[in-house]
């Protein structure tokens, strides 16, 4: 019984872990229709960061937080760079080019900090097992893992929930006023340049339908 509830906080802690992962690029693609396949790169960034910085301060928190900005700067300057050049293109488009940043960054971390792993050592507050229930300890780490996820679920659930069009179509609900206009924009011109070749087309049908005899006999007239 003891293992049974310990295998299933593992399997929730998991589970936890990629849902804390899958929420950003969820939140992109639903937000702002960008597929960003290197989301999960700013990860690996943040954790090479993290590792570097409390081996040099020597303090877990300090360093965690020397990464989160480091971070915020790194995805700021991949913004500017690359990112903000691909709105409005093609899903496709967004695909190929964030699968190179992936692989930009994968060789980056190999010529910084080289291809083998680094180890994070956590602070003694962190490895001490917390009993859950009478004779079941759980590790204080995974355990903070789960609160840390259960109030990012908490903290998404109440934004989503206080927003105003939430009963409206959730394509127009999750896409930004300004991409709805340009979208709109963009649709009315393609529809007037279809009616612009349409209507350019049609003398030219005219002409094709015309008797040959009256063209030949104006233009002896007008020679």
């Amino acid at each position: 019984m003891l293992v049974l509830v310990e295998q299933s906080l593992n399997g929730l802690q998991f589970g936890l872990l990629l849902f804390l992962l899958a929420a950003g690029l969820t939140l992109v693609f639903g937000i702002m229709d960008f597929v960003n396949l290197a989301h999960g790169s700013l990860y690996m960034m943040g954790a090479y960061f993290a590792a570097t910085f409390v081996a040099w301060t020597g303090s877990f928190v300090l360093g965690v937080l020397l990464a989160l900005g480091a971070t915020l700067l790194l995805g700021i300057a991949l913004e500017f760079v690359a990112l903000r050049h691909l709105y409005g293109r093609d899903h496709l488009d967004q695909v190929l080019a964030t699968f190179g940043l992936i692989l930009f960054f994968n060789d980056a971390v190999r010529l910084i900090w080289g291809p083998a792993g680094l180890a994070l050592p956590l602070p003694a507050w962190l490895t001490v097992p917390v009993q859950i229930i009478p004779g079941v300890y759980y590790p204080a780490y995974r355990l903070s893992i789960i609160v840390v996820a259960l109030a990012v679920a908490a903290l998404l659930y109440l934004v989503g929930d206080a927003d105003p069009h939430r009963h409206a179509d959730p394509r127009r609900r999750l896409e930004p006023r300004n991409d709805r206009r340009a979208r709109h924009q963009h649709q009315a011109a393609v529809h007037a340049g279809v009616r612009a070749r349409r209507g350019a087309r049609r003398p030219r049908r005219a002409d094709a339908g015309a008797d040959p005899h009256r063209c030949r006999s104006a233009w002896a007239r007008t020679s």
